[in-house]
């Protein structure tokens, strides 16, 4: 049983006060209708997602040639500058980080600098 023919008998079932055979086909007529919009909604947006990748595919293994034709220069110049600098931050930092770790106090407490309120 497909969606449409569920919303049928789901709405058959269910007992009207008043016995309006307009107003239950009006609402039996617009549920199929916004389900059917649903599935329409639910097929673009697949077929919009798709199209969007399309190009990315199309241009995929091109990319490289892309990519350094446009950053190209740049990068050769800034990766060993940014190599250098995380090489040197890791030789100031890390002794720092183990001499902390060493000498720290032993002895003090760990308490957090908020105590609680007596009432």
């Amino acid at each position: 049983m497909n969606q449409i023919e569920r919303i049928v008998q789901r709405e058959k079932s269910r007992p009207y006060k008043q016995r309006n055979r307009d107003l239950f086909t009006y609402y039996v007529l617009s549920l199929i209708n916004q389900e059917q919009s649903k599935q329409k909604t639910r097929r673009i947006s697949i077929l919009v997602g798709l199209a969007s990748i399309l190009p990315i595919l199309i241009f995929l293994p091109h990319l490289e040639s892309i990519y350094f034709g446009l950053v190209g220069n740049v990068l050769h110049i800034v990766i060993p500058v940014l190599y250098n600098l995380t090489v040197a931050s890791i030789a100031v930092f890390l002794p720092i980080f183990i001499w902390l770790l060493l000498f720290q106090k032993k002895g003090a407490p760990r308490t957090s600098p908020m105590k609680p309120k007596r009432l």
